[in-house]
């Protein structure tokens, strides 16, 4: 290849990566490899019928620091992947939602629940975490609410 060729890839090359880069970097996401989960989960079901109307499964867990894109982590139950949410009750908690998962995840069973990370909100590449497995917890709303878990 000529010279003046290498040089022009290698700058093109440079002014595809270097947009990237930023967007991530502002968008406050941080690496995936940086994202820890600390204590244990709880996994919380509603059932049927119960009045909530969610007809969902929640994992509550907490990350070593606060993620200013929540998004970035999703909690896997049964092959069923939630969004997540910030929650509250602690510093850096985060309820991953996995809905028309109820009939699925029965209170007092155990299940295996994954952990990805992908690098911002909406990446399709997603890299496992961590792995537990948790008893299902039955989820009960306050009454007259339709509250949701939280750490």
């Amino acid at each position: 290849m000529h010279p003046r060729l290498a040089v022009i890839a290698t700058l093109a090359a440079v002014a595809v990566c270097l947009p990237a880069a930023a967007l991530h970097a502002a968008s406050g996401a941080v690496d995936v490899e940086d994202i820890r989960i600390v204590g244990t989960p709880k996994l919380h079901v509603e059932r049927p019928g119960s009045g909530a109307g969610y007809n969902s499964a929640w994992v509550v867990f907490r990350t070593s620091e606060r993620l200013h894109v929540v998004r970035q982590v999703v909690a896997e139950v049964r092959g069923r992947r939630g969004r997540s949410y910030t929650a509250k009750g602690a510093p850096n908690c985060v309820r991953s939602t996995v809905i028309q998962a109820a009939k699925l995840v029965k209170p007092g069973n155990r299940y295996r629940v994954r952990f990805y990370g992908r690098p911002d909100r909406a990446g399709e590449a997603r890299a496992l975490l961590k792995t537990y497995t948790l008893t299902a917890r039955r989820f009960t709303p306050p009454a007259g609410s339709f509250g949701v878990p939280h750490c």
